[in-house]
């Protein structure tokens, strides 16, 4: 404690983000109105192939992402593997919440109401790892890196590796509409 705050190291701050945004994503797939730009990759794999969890699409697309990560820079960066760990268990909550999520109502009411839960608890989880600057997943570390490693501002890199998903599922939802609004895609 210093000057009256109590001080958090930043690691702690991982487990409620990944508890948060991991209940967000299934909430908002649950609701029916679109899926976040960065799930929407393992979403399609999913969809593709179902045997297979939206989880361990998940931690599987994350682990390409810091694979590439490692090419680009032609070396092993232990901070990757360490954001890849987090990946990892943010797949492994998306399958936990998937596993109850379908004893929700799924009147059309509640599926409005769980599209704004989810979008709602999305920015507050993501604010919280933005300000905690921890490597949160390598769908976050991924465009981060890629600026640095390109010597490209953050703000390139980051739409389209985020945002490229808006507006191209095969039936996109209002959630895709909104998200792509709200981050400002111009293209």
């Amino acid at each position: 404690m210093r000057g009256g705050r109590v001080r958090v190291r930043k690691e702690l701050a991982l487990i409620p983000i990944i508890c948060v945004n991991s209940f967000a994503v299934v909430l908002m797939l649950f609701s029916g109105f679109g899926i976040s730009a960065i799930s929407s990759v393992p979403y399609a794999f999913n969809q593709v192939l179902p045997d297979i969890s939206l989880g361990t699409w998940t931690y599987l697309f994350q682990g390409l992402l810091v694979c590439i990560l490692f090419g680009v820079r032609r070396n092993i960066h232990i901070p990757y593997l360490f954001s890849f760990v987090v990946g990892f268990l943010f797949g492994i909550a998306v399958d936990v919440h998937e596993s109850w999520i379908d004893i929700l109502p799924t009147d059309l009411s509640w599926r409005i109401l769980y599209f704004a839960v989810s979008y709602l608890l999305l920015c507050v989880g993501i604010a919280i790892g933005n300000k905690s600057r921890m490597p949160l997943a390598p769908t976050d570390l991924f465009p981060r890196e890629f600026s640095v490693l390109t010597e490209k501002p953050y703000s390139d890199s980051y739409r389209p590796g985020h945002l490229g998903a808006c507006g191209r599922n095969s039936r996109p939802g209002i959630g895709d509409g909104s998200g792509c609004l709200h981050h400002g895609r111009g293209d």
